[in-house]
C-alpha cells in the first residue's frame, strides 16, 4: 500500500514539473534575453510640475508612454493589439521646464530627482513602477523592468526625435527610436484636475 502511494506521489510530481516546465509556447519566457528594436510609432508626456517639492525635489515631474504600431488604447486605459509598450515615469527635467528639453536623460537609481534623470524600474510587491517595457500578445502580457541606459532627446521645431538605448533586469535591450509629435498635457496634482494639451 505504502509503495502503490509513493508512487502515485512520485508520478504526479513528475507530471507537474513537465507541466510546468513545457509552459505556454507563445509566452516569452522571463529569464530569455531579446532585443526590441522596433521604432515607436506614437508617444505623449504628462508634465506633473514639482511633484515631490514637499520632500525638497524641485526637478519638474514627467511621464512618458510609447507604442509600436499595432496597439490602440481604449477609452477605459487598456492596451490592445499585439506589440510593445514603453512606460517611463518620475523623468526629471530642470526646475524651470514646462516640457521636456533637448538632453539625454539616464536611467539613475542613486540620484533619484537629479535633472536629467528616469527612475528605474522597479517591483514593489505585486505592482511594477518606474520604467518599463511591455510586450504584448494576443495571449499574453509580458513586462520588463528598464534597469539602466538612457533616453536621448533632440527637437527639429515641432518634431521630436528620440532614441532610446537601455537594458531590462533580464539584459534584454531597447534599442529602438521614435520621431513624430509629442503632445504633452498638464496634471494638476494639487486639484486632480487635467489641463488641455500644453504643446504639439
Amino acid at each position: 500500500m505504502k509503495h502503490t502511494l509513493y508512487r502515485y506521489i512520485a508520478l504526479s510530481v513528475l507530471i507537474l514539473g513537465m507541466m510546468a516546465c513545457s509552459g505556454n509556447p507563445n509566452k516569452p519566457q522571463a529569464n530569455n534575453a531579446f532585443t526590441m528594436d522596433t521604432p515607436f510609432m506614437h508617444a505623449y508626456a504628462i508634465h506633473y510640475g514639482p511633484f515631490y517639492e514637499d520632500i525638497g525635489i524641485t526637478s519638474q515631474v514627467f511621464e512618458m508612454e510609447f507604442y509600436t504600431d499595432g496597439l490602440t488604447v481604449d477609452s477605459a486605459g487598456y492596451i490592445h493589439g499585439t506589440g510593445y509598450h514603453l512606460y517611463i515615469t518620475d523623468l526629471f527635467a530642470t526646475s524651470s521646464d514646462s516640457i521636456l528639453p533637448q538632453a539625454t536623460y539616464t536611467i539613475d537609481s542613486i540620484n533619484y530627482g537629479s535633472p536629467l534623470t528616469i527612475m528605474p524600474g522597479k517591483r514593489i510587491g505585486d505592482f511594477t513602477t518606474g520604467a518599463q517595457l511591455t510586450q504584448v500578445g494576443n495571449e499574453f502580457l509580458s513586462t520588463h523592468l528598464i534597469t539602466g541606459g538612457a533616453l536621448h532627446l533632440q527637437w527639429q521645431g515641432d518634431t521630436v526625435h528620440i532614441q532610446l538605448n537601455m537594458h531590462t533586469s533580464n539584459n534584454s535591450k531597447i534599442e529602438s527610436s521614435y520621431t513624430g509629435k509629442l503632445p504633452t498635457y498638464y496634471i494638476d496634482y494639487t486639484s486632480q484636475t487635467d489641463s488641455k494639451e500644453k504643446k504639439n
